[in-house]
Parts: C-alpha cells; sequence; structure tokens
C-alpha cells in the first residue's frame, strides 16, 4: 500500500475520500453516520434546486469487521448468544 500522510499502514481498512484527498475526519467514527451525515449535507444544499435530485445510499453496517456503538448493542437483552446479538445490532 502506499504511505498517505497522516494514515499508519496498519490501517489498510481506511478508505474514506473527498474528491482526491483523504478524509480523516472519519477516523474512530461508526461509518453509518458519516454515511448519513454526508448524505444530509447534500439533500440540504440541494433544498432550493428546482431540478430533479436522486440518491443512492446503501450502508456498510453488515460488514467485517463486526462492530456496532454500544447505545444499539444495549437493544438487544445479553441472554442473546454472540455473534446473534452483535449482528442483530
Amino acid at each position: 500500500m502506499d504511505e498517505i500522510p497522516g494514515i499508519e499502514t496498519w490501517a489498510i481498512g481506511y478508505d474514506f475520500w473527498r474528491n482526491e484527498s483523504v478524509e480523516l475526519n472519519g477516523r474512530n467514527t461508526y461509518s453509518t453516520y458519516l454515511y448519513s451525515d454526508e448524505a444530509e449535507k447534500i439533500i440540504s444544499s440541494k433544498n432550493n434546486e428546482s431540478s430533479p435530485f436522486f440518491m443512492y445510499l446503501s450502508f456498510q453496517s453488515v460488514h467485517y469487521p463486526m462492530e456496532v456503538p454500544q447505545t444499539y448493542l444495549d437493544m438487544y437483552s445479553s441472554d442473546i448468544k454472540e455473534p446473534r446479538r452483535l449482528g442483530s445490532s
């Protein structure tokens, strides 16, 4: 992997870009939040335009590594065994 300033070489899975630049503001943030926040910004910027606008937003929540914010994990009983509880979250 080529060296990217500001990103350790072990962080190969980090792949957030804004045009031609690595977007470092997303580090250590749940990707679903990053995508939805960006979608909201784009939609808000298009609010006053009269031309049609289409957006397809596909979340990668069910993707390895299985990670979820604690608030979602807390919604499910601790009686549910892992990894099912994590996947349900």
